[in-house]
């Protein structure tokens, strides 16, 4: 096994480690505690702030896994989460690749369209079943407000992934 292959593998098993640990943080604790009404949504925060430094395919790729692993563990919306997920990821990492520096305000904004792409059609289908109307756009704007407070751990996590491996993950 060469070098290079070594720091690929070690970079995709933190970036595994990454995934469980917000999984594991989304469903044990953030899923149980409403703050202000609503829950926090760190999956997707975290998605979006780790491909901001793997760039859009490979940050297509672990949103994918996230949204399979989040869909699976029986999260609410999991197939509509899941598909939100990897088009954010995606369009996120190549934003940054082409548009953005990677700062914490380019991770925000990024976080905030990850946000608004796979909680919209949540949102949409909502109103469709319930026709709820204001009550849940209110709750839907408090919960992409409020889940935008967990960008900047996120974001010096996803940093740290990502000068972890340096350029052998893009190699």
């Amino acid at each position: 096994m060469t070098a290079a292959a070594k720091r690929r593998l070690r970079m995709g098993i933190k970036y595994a480690i990454y995934a469980l640990a917000v999984l594991l943080l989304q469903d044990t604790l953030l899923s149980r505690l409403p703050i202000a009404g609503v829950h926090l949504m760190l999956v997707p925060v975290a998605a979006s702030c780790a491909s901001m430094w793997l760039g859009a395919e490979k940050g297509g790729c672990l949103g994918v896994a996230m949204g399979t692993l989040w869909a699976l563990s029986g999260a609410a919306d999991g197939g509509i989460l899941l598909l939100g997920l990897t088009v954010s990821c995606v369009l996120g990492g190549w934003l940054c690749d082409a548009v953005f520096q990677r700062r914490l305000t380019s991770a925000l904004l990024a976080c905030a369209i990850t946000l608004l792409i796979t909680l919209t059609p949540v949102l949409l289908v909502r109103l469709y079943l319930s026709g709820g109307g204001v009550r849940h756009v209110a709750l839907f704007l408090r919960q992409i407000l409020l889940s935008l407070l967990l960008c900047p751990p996120a974001y010096a996590v996803g940093k740290w992934l990502g000068k972890a491996g340096d350029s052998a993950w893009t190699a």
